[in-house]
């Protein structure tokens, strides 16, 4: 049988199998089919698909003609899954979890405070991937939610009161994403979230977050063994439509002198070289968008995620002019644009949105009459989601508060009453949620002329309002307090005109997104005379 190894070669490759042979290693063997009758079984008639990739995480194989692939892997631990092609649909499980792969643990996995996969036993002789013919659109629309963080059966009530209820059986959706942080540690809560999950009713994929890890685990590997045990490898590539998707674990883990779980963002080697040999067979004029959970993007300099593994990977990127890549982890929603001094070589800037969580901030802040906390972000973002939409000419992202209507896209804060000719005069400001620098964000006063408002890094007035009302509650209530407001990357301000008639008059904000559409609010105010307060 005839197979086709794409390799790039990373130095340590070579290191890396040269001390594998001393390990043993089995030939793991089997075939990629089109199961015409959704069965998972290969029936008679049922043809085998070439060119699809097979990978253990590291190498990518592809099937010879008549569908079959053959890859050495390590007999002691092992994991191999198919990478879906286009016009093809991956099995999924009752709780629309993509079912894609095959676990290789002979003899199980250690025991620890959360269960892994259960001993697999010998190799079986044919690992076989069954693939769901479909055809896929050019145009399509992907969900995309950050952090969930569910520490218990309440916070799992919030989420699908809040979240779930209003996208129950949505329409015109292909799959969704969440970017890690699907617990909050307590990784026992994974069946009841994955339940309430499945009810919106599409294909969803998870990332794993840095709250998903076996926290006792020794290493880095062993640290997904309950992530992978429920959701399959944690770094994998499928294509939907023209778009390659690539998601993977950014979690670097570890335990330190004194035994204590430690975690910083970036890529093992074996991660990098998967990435590079999928890569390979991707033409360069396809869409790529990467899926993680913490931002590689690094503004300031923390070190948040390893500056050499960025390199490398926006290395294997720069090839590609079309690039999207998304994350989470922050609890704040931010667009970040690289270019040649961050590292990026592509000819146009590339775009990393970091997407406002689902569960806002942690689920905290006062409760409603529904009983859901508002659980506003510290940069005054609702929480919420995105819907991504891709298309031959591009992509397009909205940002959906939670149980708020769609075009809800932006928050006024500003004064209800002025006085005429008061002195210093009112600010008002506009938190364009999913706001950017190409953003374009104006005001009017009633039919004035338009003014262009000024884009500012400060604390979002509204949640510096949530933080005193919390500062001044008497007792303490049912739920946590709401997070301290950080500067916001998506706030404008303006000087209001108090020179205006007393009366009513409204303020009229016109923000223009980066895709070129115009959205429009409006607040009223009343100017009161300035008679007897000089």
């Amino acid at each position: 049988m005839q197979k086709t190894v794409i390799s790039i070669g990373f130095a340590w490759i070579a290191l890396s199998y040269a001390l594998s042979a001393m390990a043993a290693t089995q030939m793991a063997r089997g075939s990629v089919y089109a199961d015409s009758n959704g069965n998972g079984i290969r029936d008679p008639g049922e043809p085998g698909l070439a060119g699809v990739g097979v990978s253990d995480g590291v190498q990518v194989v592809r099937t010879d003609s008549a569908g079959a692939y053959q890859l050495e892997i390590d007999d002691s631990d092992a994991m191999l899954f198919v990478l879906k092609p286009r016009n093809y649909q991956l099995p999924v499980d009752a709780s629309k979890v993509p079912q894609f792969y095959y676990l290789h643990r002979p003899d199980g996995v250690p025991k620890r405070r959360f269960a892994g996969s259960e001993a697999t036993g010998a190799l079986p002789r044919q690992i076989n991937f069954g693939l769901l013919a479909r055809p896929e659109p050019d145009r399509f629309r992907v969900l995309v939610m950050s952090d969930t963080q569910t520490r218990n059966q309440r916070e799992v009530d919030f989420y699908r009161r809040d979240v779930v209820e209003e996208l129950s059986n949505v329409q015109d959706i292909a799959f969704g994403i969440t970017l890690g942080d699907i617990a909050f540690d307590d990784l026992s809560i994974y069946p009841a979230l994955i339940d309430a999950t499945a009810r919106i009713g599409v294909p969803w994929f998870y990332v794993l977050g840095n709250h998903d890890l076996n926290r006792d685990a020794a290493t880095d590997r062993d640290s997904d063994d309950t992530y992978e045990a429920w959701f399959g490898p944690p770094t994998y590539a499928f294509q939907y439509g023209p778009v390659h998707f690539i998601y993977f674990d950014d979690v670097i883990h570890w335990l330190d002198a004194d035994g204590q779980p430690q975690y910083t963002g970036g890529l093992r080697d074996d991660q990098l070289e998967f990435i590079a040999q999928y890569l390979a067979t991707v033409p360069s004029t396809a869409w790529v968008v990467l899926a993680m959970h913490i931002a590689f993007p690094d503004p300031d300099n923390s070190e948040r995620f390893r500056a050499s593994d960025r390199r490398r990977l926006l290395d294997l990127l720069k090839r590609f002019p079309n690039t999207l890549s998304l994350s989470g982890h922050s609890h704040l929603q931010q667009h970040y644009f690289l270019t040649e001094q961050d590292g990026w070589r592509g000819e146009s800037p590339h775009h990393h949105y970091n997407v406002g969580a689902v569960s806002g901030s942690w689920w905290s802040g006062e409760l409603d009459a529904g009983g859901i906390p508002h659980a506003t972000m510290r940069d005054g973002t609702p929480n919420g989601y995105a819907i991504i939409e891709f298309a031959p000419e591009g992509y397009l992202i909205d940002y959906k508060a939670a149980r708020q209507p769609a075009g809800e896209v932006m928050r006024i804060t500003g004064p209800g009453t002025v006085i005429a000719d008061s002195f210093p005069a009112a600010d008002v400001y506009v938190n364009v949620f999913n706001g950017n620098q190409r953003s374009q964000v104006r005001y009017r006063i009633d039919n004035g002329a338009w003014q262009v408002m000024q884009r500012v890094n400060e604390k979002d007035p509204f949640m510096l309002k949530v933080n005193v009302q919390d500062l001044l509650q008497d007792a303490p209530r049912d739920n946590y307090r709401s997070s301290p407001a950080s500067a916001s990357s998506h706030l404008w301000r303006a000087r209001l005109d108090t020179g205006l008639s007393p009366g009513q008059h409204f303020l009229v904000v016109s923000v223009i997104d980066m895709f070129g559409r115009e959205f429009r609010d409006s607040q009223a105010f009343m100017v009161q005379s300035g008679a007897g307060f000089r």
